[in-house]
Parts: C-alpha cells; sequence; structure tokens
C-alpha cells in the first residue's frame, strides 16, 4: 500500500523531525520555572533563552511574548479583555471584526454579545479582503477593539492589516491580528504591521500542539484570561510547559530558516496547479493566487465538499472541507458563504493546504487522483 498523502498542513503539521528529536530530550527540565533551586532555575533559564530565539526571529522585544496554551486561548484573551472592561466599568463597548474570522475569535465575540458587548461584523470581497476604508466607517467612540486576522486558514486571503492599523493607531484604538496562518509560511514583521497585538502557534509550523504565543506590544490594555501565580508577567497563569515552549522556539528557528526555499516552492507548486485545473471547465478556483502560497480552496462542480473529502481520503489522501474546527458540521463554511458564490461553489468547496513534506510528485498523485473523481481527463 503506498504511503498516504497529507495536504492539510493549515489545520495542523507533522512535528518536524529535528523539533520531534530535541523534545525528547527537554523532557529533563522538569523543573517549575517558578523556583528557586537548582531544577527551577535551569528550567528558568532554558525559557528565557527560548523567548529571546523567537523575539529574535519575529523582530519584537523578547518582553512582549506571552506563552499561551494555544492560538485559541490567545485569542479569546484579547476579546476576553474588552469583556471583562465592559463589566466592570459598565461602560458601552465594541469590537470590530471580519465575517471570516476563526471559529475561536467568532464563538468569543458570541459570548461578549451576550455579555452586551456590541459586534461589527465587516463583509469581505470575493477575494476574502476587508476593506480599510469600512473599517474607519465602522469606528464609533465606544470602540475598543479591532481584530482581524493576517491570512485566512480556509481560503488564504491576505488581509491589508497596516493599512487597517494604521487607522486604529489613528483613532487610538488597540488592534490585533491572528497570524497564526502567517507564520512560517510568508514573511511575518509584527513590528511593520503596526499592531497591539499578534497571536502564533507552534503546531501550524512543525511544532507541537499545546503551546502559542500572544506578542503584547501594550500590556496595561491586556487583562488576565488564567488567574493564579505571577507567570508570563502575571497575564497567564499556570507553570510554564518548558519542553514544549523549547520546542516552540526550534520549530520557530527551523521555519525561518528554509522560509525563502518554501516560499518559493509553495508558489511554484500552486502555480503548477493552476495551471492544471485551469484544463478542468467543471473545478472552481475559490482561493487567489495572491493568497498564502500554499494554500488552495476549489470546488468541483456536481461533486459536494465533503463527498470530496471522503473519496480522497479513500484513495490515501488527506484534504478538508473549509477549516477543521468546523469538522462535521452540516451547515456550508461561513468564510466560503461569505464570498458571494454560487451555492454549488458553497457546498462543494474543499481546501488543499501544502507543507513541507509537499513535492511536485504529491501535487502530480493529487491531480492525478480528482481528475479520476471528476470522471474526465484534462482539455489539452
Amino acid at each position: 500500500m503506498p504511503p498516504r498523502i497529507y495536504l492539510d498542513h493549515n489545520a495542523t503539521t507533522p512535528i518536524h523531525p529535528q523539533v520531534e528529536k530535541n523534545l525528547r530530550k527537554y523532557w529533563v527540565q522538569y523543573g517549575n520555572p517558578s523556583s528557586m533551586h537548582s531544577e527551577g532555575r535551569a528550567a528558568r533559564t532554558a525559557i528565557d533563552e527560548a523567548r529571546e530565539r523567537i523575539a529574535a526571529l519575529l523582530k519584537i522585544p523578547r518582553h512582549t511574548i506571552v506563552f499561551t496554551g494555544s492560538g485559541s486561548e490567545a485569542n479569546n484573551q484579547i476579546i476576553n479583555s474588552v469583556t471583562t472592561r465592559h463589566l466592570i466599568q459598565k461602560q458601552p463597548a465594541h469590537i470590530i471584526t471580519s465575517c471570516i474570522e476563526h471559529a475561536c475569535i467568532r464563538n468569543a465575540l458570541k459570548q461578549a454579545a451576550q455579555l452586551g458587548v456590541t459586534v461589527t461584523e465587516l463583509p469581505v470581497n470575493q477575494d476574502g479582503i476587508v476593506s480599510p476604508e469600512e473599517v474607519r466607517t465602522a469606528i464609533r467612540i465606544d470602540t475598543q477593539l479591532i481584530t482581524i486576522m493576517h491570512a485566512n486558514n480556509e481560503i488564504g486571503s491576505i488581509q491589508p492589516i497596516q493599512e487597517i492599523a494604521e487607522i486604529a493607531t489613528t483613532h487610538k484604538i488597540p488592534m490585533h491580528t491572528d497570524a497564526v496562518q502567517s507564520l512560517g509560511k510568508m514573511p511575518l514583521n509584527i513590528p511593520h504591521l503596526g499592531v497591539d497585538f499578534a497571536t502564533v502557534s507552534a503546531h501550524k509550523i512543525g511544532g507541537p500542539k499545546g503551546i502559542a504565543a500572544l506578542i503584547v506590544r501594550n500590556e496595561e490594555w491586556l487583562s488576565p484570561f488564567i488567574f493564579g501565580g505571577p507567570q508570563e508577567r502575571m497575564l497567564r497563569a499556570g507553570t510554564e510547559a518548558t519542553p514544549l515552549i523549547m520546542a516552540f522556539a526550534d520549530a520557530v528557528e527551523i521555519a525561518y530558516a528554509t522560509l525563502t526555499d518554501t516560499q518559493q516552492r509553495y508558489i511554484q507548486l500552486k502555480t503548477e496547479f493552476l495551471n492544471w485545473a485551469a484544463a478542468f471547465p467543471e473545478i472552481m478556483m475559490i482561493s487567489t493566487e495572491n493568497g498564502l502560497p500554499n494554500t488552495i480552496s476549489l470546488a468541483v462542480q456536481g461533486i459536494n465538499g465533503d463527498t470530496m473529502v471522503r473519496n480522497m481520503d479513500l484513495n490515501g489522501i488527506a484534504i478538508s472541507t473549509g477549516s477543521a474546527c468546523s469538522t462535521g458540521a452540516v451547515d456550508p463554511s461561513h468564510v466560503i458563504s461569505a464570498l458571494g458564490h454560487p451555492e454549488w461553489v458553497t457546498t462543494g468547496a474543499f481546501r488543499v493546504s501544502m507543507g513541507a513534506s509537499t513535492t511536485s510528485e504529491i501535487i502530480q498523485n493529487f491531480q492525478d487522483i480528482l481528475s479520476k473523481i471528476i470522471g474526465k481527463n484534462p482539455k489539452r
């Protein structure tokens, strides 16, 4: 039986072999980083060094990194900070977001709305892009946060975050971006984006699950999401996961060391696929060439997206419909629905997301299986 093909890297990536090898060694760092004895000091030193390594690559001050258990936790902390201030101060609060955010942002905002926070959800164009001018127009006197993701996990659209952040800065409104999908797939200069907060995660770049980070430029605005000890400058209580943090730093270093070559490889493979798909009139491309280079979103007329995923799985290929967090949902993806495509595109959409292990041969195999499922050969 041939090895399975994994094309769902936006959901999660296999851990990089070197990261896995190092992680096995890192478990000896069993000391509590808050303890004063030698074992505790060794763990604290390891965390400090990992934080320094990540900060150097992301070109941010080391003190701005707050380690969390996941990207969802980091994003929830941002929303929760607005909600907490609203409830304590008993003052109106308003948040601006987009209609294609990740489920963790959307559901956190639903909870905030139930507690009295007003939420404005901005539309996107057919390419999945938010208009900065619509952001400007949506600002109110009680707007306390703008949160718009940098790159979309389903269709790969990249938002004009720098321009939106400039608008936020002009109005003295905190700006957050979920950059989980950007890290390791494209150059990510967080200071250049101009945001106050950004979220990144290890398991999207060959690191382990269970560790992420919230980049915090202005901690005075942020409130703790988990209460307890003084860890992470009182912003995230709980004993730090020293081995996972060290592995996170390794994953970031490996991703950045190969970023230029990786990005070019993604662009080449995506271009080859787009050229191949153009021969099939049944295929509708949803993602654009200007989005994340590793992400291809498409639909095949007459084939439901869930059916496509099952057929691919039976043929040894892992792809997805929408985001992994919505697996099993009956309703079409909220992201695809927001783009204004015909119903067959909305219900037929599926995603192919490449990673470090993706080769031209793998994409060719995917194309061969896809053409068999469609039941036709491409028109040359």
